[in-house]
């Protein structure tokens, strides 16, 4: 594997720093060099180097090491007066998304771009999952912690200025507590108007328990594999690749009955979450991350979906409603470099394969999922991977903004158990795939049905197989009346 590693670091560099330094090389007389900074004669090229090259001028290797830094974000070298040393939440590379606290150097232009402040734990925190709270700027853990909704005005204040109604005992803003506690004294005059009022009460408090804003996440997640795979990650200390599902529902009638179903069928490892794009009745059904494997044992997504289609749920046949998938980048590398030439391997495909993988996601691109680099491309103007990381948003196809996972977002909302498991298995055969394999083989690579087949050698991905078949993406591998055998094979894994 790190002999795959170091090709894709060769890879890498021949892309992007190549040609910059045979230009740089050109331009100047290399024959007598001198450090810029302390004035020793040094060598930035031959058999034993001792310096090196930056922004056209020579620096020794202590000097180098004094005066330019690498910003952690973009991974670009610069003075190091242009970086910035912030406090802020970073992943743990042994658990993904257990964020801890340390420093990083990161550049004032990527700072101003893609990071901002918590007014609240003052920690720097990477993306727009922030809310804005009385004016400032908040990150999504002190919002679960700090903060109240307004039972009136349904207004988000911090817990020091919640005001508790003497009567229902429920939080309200200063302004509307008056209000409130007229409203309260009113409605406990007759004692049927005040149980009338109170299951209207419940519901609302028991959307605000159940049902968490969008960008809600819990302290911690848990991230679930079998009994084998964590073996094997304590012999090997490499991470598994784990899938993180968002199914958007929506258009059904009793959502408090259908939660409370949901959670009788587990209630340790789903989240529900609200999203703008669906209406007042419409949620994300999430699951904590877990391997291909564990989905197949251990998460009953039939009695998921048919628990949501009982109380008129829909998913594929509405018009605002997604199947999101997120893996761990920490699968791909140890490093941001490593990570960085996978992810650009994904993004190649899908945009190769665009017409293709429409078919597949059985959804056009839209506001909510543009075509990944259809938006970059025109506005990339040094190297391939600055463009991806400064030109791409959250709403692409393959969303890879978020500072811990990649977001498969093009997949059609479905309530078919088969469905899900396709795509699961497609997710994780590609990225297993893209991983193994090297830039030079993968643009060999002329059709999506060729790039299928590859996926689908390295594994039995059974319900991948069917649904590419059915989507006429594959010709069928064995004769027509071999295929309920197949077919029974991916029901059982769904």
């Amino acid at each position: 594997m790190e002999e795959e590693q170091h090709s894709d670091l060769s890879d890498l560099e021949t892309l992007d720093i190549t040609i910059t330094k045979w230009q740089i090389s050109q331009q100047l007389d290399l024959a007598l060099e001198v450090c810029s900074v302390c004035g020793d004669t040094t060598r930035t090229s031959g058999k034993r180097p001792n310096g090196k090259m930056f922004q056209k001028e020579v620096f020794c290797d202590s000097c180098f090491s004094h005066h330019v830094g690498m910003c952690e974000n973009c991974q670009i070298e610069m003075l190091k007066e242009d970086i910035c040393q912030i406090e802020m939440l970073k992943a743990d590379m042994t658990n993904v998304h257990i964020r801890r606290q340390g420093y990083a150097l990161i550049c004032i232009s990527c700072l101003e771009q893609f990071f901002y402040k918590c007014g609240i734990c003052n920690l720097h925190i990477r993306g727009d999952d922030f809310y804005e709270v009385e004016g400032t700027l908040v990150c999504p853990t002190c919002f679960e912690n700090v903060t109240f909704s307004c039972h009136s005005c349904e207004t988000y204040y911090f817990l020091e200025d919640a005001r508790t109604c003497s009567l229902c005992h429920v939080n309200v803003c200063a302004g509307c507590l008056p209000t409130h506690e007229e409203e309260c004294i009113d409605g406990n005059e007759d004692e049927d108007d005040e149980d009338d009022n109170e299951e209207e009460r419940d519901p609302v408090q028991w959307q605000h328990d159940c049902i968490h804003h969008h960008n809600w996440k819990p302290l911690y997640y848990n991230f679930l594999q079998t009994a084998n795979e964590s073996r094997h990650m304590m012999q090997t200390g490499r991470a598994p690749l784990y899938l993180g599902i968002e199914l958007e529902v929506d258009g059904g009638r009793n959502t408090k009955q259908l939660i409370d179903a949901l959670l009788d069928v587990d209630d340790q490892n789903l989240i529900f979450t609200a999203d703008g794009s669906l209406t007042d009745v419409g949620f994300e059904i999430k699951n904590h991350p877990a391997t291909l494997a564990y989905h197949r044992e251990h998460f009953n997504w039939d009695k998921i979906t048919n628990l949501c289609r009982e109380q008129g749920y829909k998913s594929h046949s509405t018009d605002n409603c997604g199947l999101h998938i997120h893996v761990n980048k920490n699968f791909l590398g140890d490093s941001n470099k490593i990570i960085d030439l996978h992810v650009l391997k994904l993004l190649y495909l899908y945009d190769k394969f665009v017409d293709e993988l429409v078919t597949f996601n059985r959804r056009d691109y839209n506001t909510y999922c543009k075509s990944v680099l259809c938006f970059a491309k025109p506005k990339l103007k040094q190297t391939y991977i600055e463009g991806y990381k400064h030109h791409t948003d959250r709403y692409m196809a393959v969303n890879v903004t978020p500072w811990a996972t990649i977001e498969f977002r093009a997949f059609r909302g479905t309530l078919k158990t088969s469905t899900i498991y396709a795509c699961l298995e497609w997710v994780d055969g590609l990225v297993r795939y893209i991983k193994n394999h090297s830039i030079q083989q993968i643009a060999k690579i002329e059709t999506f049905a060729e790039l299928l087949e590859k996926v689908l050698a390295q594994d039995k991905y059974p319900a991948l197989r069917v649904y590419a078949e059915g989507k006429n993406l594959i010709p069928p591998r064995q004769p027509a009346q071999v295929q309920p055998e197949v077919r029974r094979e991916a029901a059982s894994c769904a």
